[in-house]
């Protein structure tokens, strides 16, 4: 475990509109990339505000670190509310309990039969399936419908398993999910997407558009529609460990 105390030097007057962003975006920030917080407090003087997070790794911590910094709100406030933000880090000394992250995407098809892609903010190299982190209390399919309404502004119908990933560098399952579009404008989400459209992609110009091998497996096992797919894979390079799956004919 890897253990973030974070402790801000706050312009007393502007103490709660501080609070007010802590709580309205930076938590919620946070958690939907991973982290587990710990503890909050703060001190009488209504100028010091610490919380404290846990992450499974440093690596992951760097990840949604950089993450969050790029959201827009957030260096907003921290340039006008915020004077100084000290940071201390610990590793566990005990043996880590196994975890792993859950998340969902949807291969989502309008009536031309084009696919909804998004260019997110964090990974601007590429265009891929919308979709995020599955919340506590939450099925598979209600995070698919929210974070897709959150990313590109339209509700969807949801009709199927394409497949089930397995990326084993950040442990996380993703499981992507067939849909159809229902209804809504399309529309990019400050801090998350920065483009939003309905694509017509077939293998010979996916490279056009899906940079990264791990995400563009995720398009084209769905584009050829062989059954449910299982795939277990590592980054940094990509790397494939394990793949099968079960055909139409067998289920």
């Amino acid at each position: 475990m890897f253990v973030v105390r974070k402790t801000y030097h706050i312009c007393p007057d502007h103490y709660d509109q501080f609070i007010d962003f802590f709580y309205t975006f930076l938590v919620p920030d946070q958690l939907k990339h991973g982290a587990e917080c710990i503890g909050i407090w703060e001190n009488n003087g209504r100028n010091q505000f610490m919380s404290l997070w846990s992450y499974p790794t440093k690596e992951l911590y760097e990840t949604i670190e950089e993450l969050v910094q790029q959201n827009i709100n957030h260096q907003k406030v921290n340039s006008t509310y915020v004077k100084k933000i000290d940071v201390d880090t610990w590793i566990s000394t005990t043996f880590p309990l196994p975890k792993h992250y859950v998340s969902v995407t949807g291969y989502i098809t309008n009536q031309k039969g084009e696919v909804l892609f998004v260019k997110n903010v964090h990974r601007n190299d590429t265009y891929e399936l919308p979709g995020g982190v599955v919340e506590p209390g939450e099925t598979l399919m209600e995070a698919l419908k929210r974070e897709v309404l959150e990313e590109t502004g339209v509700h969807i119908k949801v009709e199927g398993i394409s497949a089930i990933y397995q990326n084993v560098t950040k442990n996380v399952f993703c499981v992507t999910f067939f849909g159809k579009y229902l209804s809504g404008e399309l529309r990019t989400h400050d801090g998350e997407t920065m483009d939003v459209r309905f694509v017509k992609i077939d293998e010979s110009n996916i490279d056009q558009w899906v940079t990264r091998p791990h995400l563009k497996k995720r398009v084209l096992d769905a584009y050829r529609k062989k059954g449910v797919t299982y795939t277990a894979y590592q980054l940094r390079p990509f790397q494939l460990l394990e793949h099968w799956f079960t055909s139409d004919d067998e289920k």
